[in-house]
């Protein structure tokens, strides 16, 4: 009578891209492409992101020209006599960024010993096939906007609509004038204070 030995370890798979690593810079643009691509319905602003090291450049590439447009739609919202919402989502956004920023700065390495092994096992059954363990034929650019349509059709509930391409198309364009404009207002600080 033979006897069946269990393992009684709780074995952990990481099925994760440390063998073809996706970084945070490509995730980035990929992210972008896709928002462009595929834009939600009530999209607030172009969609971009700058992606640089230094805190003090970051500031001023992004945070300083969507404060300054935050600010402008809400004096125009005040105007029309609607209450201003623009800053409060601008905090409420860096608030959510920097709850996230310490796992997206640094660099994390998963040890993917059990997925390895059951990924060759698959391969010796044949069933490769049917489990996809293997990550580094991994299409990220494909993987991105599958999971950015997925949001939108299944969790925010969205369909396609035409008007979203052409409200992008708008705001492609003020996105562009509030970067000049940033630029400009920038510029004229830095000479105040040079002369």
């Amino acid at each position: 009578m033979s006897r069946c030995h269990h393992d009684h370890e709780v074995k952990v798979y990481n099925c994760t891209s440390n063998a073809y690593p996706f970084k945070f810079g490509p995730m980035i643009d990929a992210m972008v492409k896709c928002s462009i691509d595929t834009p939600l319905n009530d999209t607030l602003w172009y969609p971009s992101c700058s992606v640089v090291a230094n805190r003090y450049i970051y500031n001023v590439l992004s945070v300083i020209p969507r404060v300054f447009s935050a600010f402008v739609i809400d004096k125009f919202l005040r105007l029309r006599g609607s209450k201003p919402i623009m800053m409060k989502l601008l905090r409420n956004s860096n608030k959510l960024f920097a709850s996230f920023a310490f796992f997206t700065t640094h660099e994390w390495t998963f040890q993917r010993d059990n997925c390895s092994d059951l990924a060759r096992k698959a391969t010796m059954l044949h069933d490769s096939d049917m489990v996809k363990l293997d990550l580094r034929d991994m299409n990220w650019e494909r993987y991105v906007e599958v999971y950015q349509m997925g949001i939108k059709k299944f969790i925010l509930k969205e369909q396609f609509k035409s008007t979203s391409r052409q409200r992008l198309s708008r705001l492609y364009w003020i996105h562009q004038i509030t970067k000049m404009s940033s630029i400009m207002i920038l510029l004229l600080i830095i000479y105040c204070i040079v002369y």
